[in-house]
């Protein structure tokens, strides 16, 4: 069960530089700093947010703009509105889509509402946008529950494996989830 920050928190958008050290330390180890970025990276739809404790950046991810690749289930299920919820799109799910990437906090942090707090400011930002989306990503496995308590749902269950940016990391099991915010 997490808890909230030891201290203030701030989430603000940083550079693709600025979260490099993050990604390396939490997420892919064995790659070199300079080889954490991706193209992605650096178009200009591109979201990277930073999360801040004490001035330091603690924990971050970044969101692109990007279509599901994989098939959808239908009809959506929880957490996914009813088509009776009139909130519920015209179409199953929205055109728009956006793709969270890299989502980090510091090992010595996790678990301290910092993650919750990072995510749900990307959730909110993107709610702010002019229609509903699906906010979809590759979930580690073993995080699958800290996504499901904050409303993500299973898209597709069956589970890849990845071996980070440069494809020759330690592979990483993963599982697609997403929501509608």
């Amino acid at each position: 069960m997490s808890s909230a920050p030891t201290h203030a928190l701030e989430i603000r958008p940083v550079t693709p530089a600025e979260l490099a050290p993050i990604r390396h330390a939490v997420l892919w180890p064995s790659i070199p700093p300079d080889a954490q970025l991706l193209p992605y990276d650096f178009l200009p739809t591109t979201i990277h947010l930073g999360a801040f404790e004490s001035g330091a950046l603690v924990g971050c991810l970044t969101l692109t703009v990007e279509a599901y690749k994989g098939a959808l289930p239908s009809p959506p299920s929880p957490p996914f509105p009813s088509p009776t919820d009139p909130t519920f799109p015209t179409l199953p799910y929205p055109a728009r889509q956006v793709q969270l990437h890299k989502f980090a906090v510091l090992p010595h942090l996790q678990g301290k509402g910092i993650g919750r707090a990072l995510f749900l400011a990307a959730a909110a930002a993107i709610h702010a946008g002019p229609a509903p989306a699906l906010l979809h990503f590759d979930a580690r496995a073993n995080q699958q529950g800290f996504y499901a308590r904050l409303g993500a749902g299973v898209l597709d269950p069956a589970t890849f494996e990845t071996r980070g940016p440069t494809g020759t990391a330690t592979p990483v099991t993963h599982i697609r989830m997403g929501m509608v915010v």
